[in-house]
């Protein structure tokens, strides 16, 4: 990963499809440690899923039944800049994490990545989480490092 952020870090102009690469790069990093802890064919809710990249990773990899909420369906994250993957199959429902319009205990998977520090209110985000996640489910919820936020800034400069 340090050979991504140095090319980050020590480009003078980063255009909208570098951008995308790294991001892609980074989101598929994070991906694959995660992955194994996605059982095959559940039904997955990603929170704040931004163009829906986890969903079609979850589709494509899981075969996963996807969901997704975001204030600004697809104005962020992997696929805004560039087609590098299927959005037909993904339906992404504006929503916030502070309220999320599912059913109790309706899904196996409950996916965040890169939201909660984005929220106004963490707690009462984690709860519907888990308002909306099966007794015996999997919570994932990831967030970004000091790393992380350095590359968000000026990669958007």
């Amino acid at each position: 990963m340090m050979g991504i952020i140095g090319e980050i870090v020590y480009s003078t102009s980063v255009s909208k499809n570098k951008i995308e690469k790294f991001q892609k790069e980074i989101r598929d990093k994070e991906w694959n440690e995660i992955k194994e802890f996605i059982p095959k064919e559940s039904k997955f809710l990603d929170v704040g899923c931004g163009a829906g990249y986890a969903m079609f990773r979850a589709k494509k990899d899981c075969n996963c039944s996807v969901f997704g909420i975001d204030p600004e369906p697809g104005d962020h994250g992997v696929g805004r800049f560039i087609n590098n993957f299927n959005k037909n199959n993904i339906k992404i429902l504006k929503g916030v994490s502070e309220n999320i319009e599912f059913n109790e205990k309706e899904f196996e998977v409950v996916y965040s990545s890169h939201v909660l520090e984005h929220v106004e209110n963490e707690m009462k985000s984690l709860k519907e989480m888990k308002r909306v996640l099966k007794d015996d489910g999997v919570l994932i919820v990831g967030m970004p490092t000091a790393t992380m936020a350095f590359i968000n800034l000026i990669s958007q400069i």
